[in-house]
């Protein structure tokens, strides 16, 4: 299981719950076998997208993980266009713990949107 579907689990006993039964649902009715591409699709509706972006030393070795959140033009949290990098001089080092970490951020942000139905349609 990835890091993804490990923490959207473990957040549905949580305050996230509304948003994720919009999540279920869209996975649902999309098809999607896992929340991370079902998360990446749904949080794309609302503006905003994520990637995992690798980082390598000075020597081009792989060195770690920095999960990063994109905020698009018009996205529905009215954020400026930007990359909000969730870790700040670090990096982490285990993929899933990375992934782990920005499933909760993006479901926290979406949270924050009033009335999310409306981005679905």
């Amino acid at each position: 299981m990835n890091g993804f579907d490990i923490k959207i689990n473990e957040l549905k006993s949580s305050s996230a719950n509304q948003i994720i039964k919009l999540l279920d649902t869209y996975k649902k009715e999309h098809g999607f076998i896992n929340y991370n591409s079902a998360l990446d699709s749904f949080a794309y509706k609302f503006g905003i997208g994520y990637v995992m972006v690798v980082v390598v030393d000075e020597k081009d070795e792989f060195y770690g993980y920095s999960p990063t959140i994109k905020y698009y033009p018009d996205n529905a949290l009215d954020m400026p266009p930007q990359d909000e990098e969730l870790y700040l001089n670090n990096v982490f080092k285990n993929k899933k713990e990375a992934e782990k970490l920005l499933a909760k951020e993006v479901i926290y942000r979406l949270m924050r949107v009033v009335n999310p139905e409306k981005y679905l349609i």
